[in-house]
């Protein structure tokens, strides 16, 4: 008499429970690298985004100033002057210093300080160096900033970020 049973053996079940779950695995797995790699370029995105900020409101005040009007007092501190007024005449009356520093909450701000009206903006946020370079052949300036922020899961992303200033005046 034959054995006409229908079914699946338990050798069988297991081999495909165990087919299934290593697949399982790296499904789950790919999905996990992928949110990971999405996080990270979401905050390296937001990051460049602050230093390219902060970087372009730099530059667009200097390109206003003189080379002669521009003091880099620390690596991390920069004076200048802009033009408050030029007469028909060509007669420029400079206003007061705008200075720019690293400083605010823990000291990872950019902030610009208007001396002669005693006002402080943040420009950008999560800025952990901040360097200027005052250059006299040709007549520029050179301003790196880097900044860092922390995925969802706490890792740390460094962004950095360097433009040279070209002076008009």
């Amino acid at each position: 008499m034959k054995n006409h049973a229908k079914g699946f053996s338990l050798i069988e079940l297991n081999l495909s429970l165990f087919i299934f779950a290593v697949v399982a695995m790296l499904v789950l797995q790919s999905f996990t690298i992928g949110f990971r790699s999405s996080d990270e370029i979401h905050t390296r995105t937001r990051i460049t985004g602050e230093i390219r900020s902060g970087i372009e409101r730099i530059e667009r005040e200097l390109r206003n100033s003189a080379y002669a009007r521009v003091t880099v007092l620390q690596p991390n501190q920069l004076q200048f002057t802009v033009p408050q007024n030029i007469t028909s005449e060509g007669v420029i009356t400079w206003g007061s210093a705008i200075q720019y520093i690293l400083g605010g909450v823990n000291g990872q701000q950019l902030l610009r300080q208007d001396v002669g009206a005693g006002t402080s903006t943040v420009i950008a946020n999560n800025i952990t160096g901040l360097q200027f370079v005052k250059n006299a052949n040709p007549a520029t300036l050179s301003v790196s900033m880097t900044g860092q922020g922390r995925t969802a899961q706490g890792r740390a992303i460094p962004v950095s970020l360097n433009a040279t200033v070209e002076f008009r005046n």
